[in-house]
């Protein structure tokens, strides 16, 4: 009797993982492991790129610093890789329009997340209208 139940109790343990797995395997691990776009904050700022700045650490990646006025804000735009495959560059002195989320950074300083970048007539969308990264099922090329 004691060996009909842990038989059981196996199957019911295998039936589990071979039911309820497969559920998690299909999954795409989050893009975006960074703060998340707040739609409350959501503004545009013109400026001047004053220095492009790539950060290959996990959740970051291009960041431009805008002269904004008399002040300078950095702006998280989107994976190097991502901006690379699309053939995607920004230059020191572009003239843009960015529409973002302003966050503060652990410092407590301003921050914003593109969600659109404009440079002359070209527009970039980096987010949809929920804020959600475009990048979110894009895949790298493979090398």
């Amino acid at each position: 009797m004691k060996r009909t139940r842990s038989f059981l109790a196996l199957i019911g343990i295998v039936l589990c993982v071979l039911l309820l797995g497969p559920l998690g395997w299909g999954q795409k691990p989050s893009a975006n492991t960074g703060p998340k776009y707040d739609l409350t904050t959501e503004q545009k700022l013109k400026g001047v790129i004053e220095d492009v700045q790539v950060d290959a650490r996990p959740g970051e990646g291009t960041h431009l610093l805008l002269k904004h006025g008399a002040d300078a804000i950095l702006v998280h735009v989107a994976p190097e890789l991502f901006l690379k495959d699309l053939e995607i560059w920004f230059n020191k002195g572009d003239e843009v329009q960015i529409v973002g989320s302003k966050i503060k950074n652990e410092a407590g300083a301003p921050e914003i997340l593109a969600k659109e970048l404009s440079r002359g007539n070209n527009t970039l969308t980096f987010r949809d209208n929920k804020g959600v990264p475009v990048w979110s099922f894009w895949e790298p090329p493979k090398k």
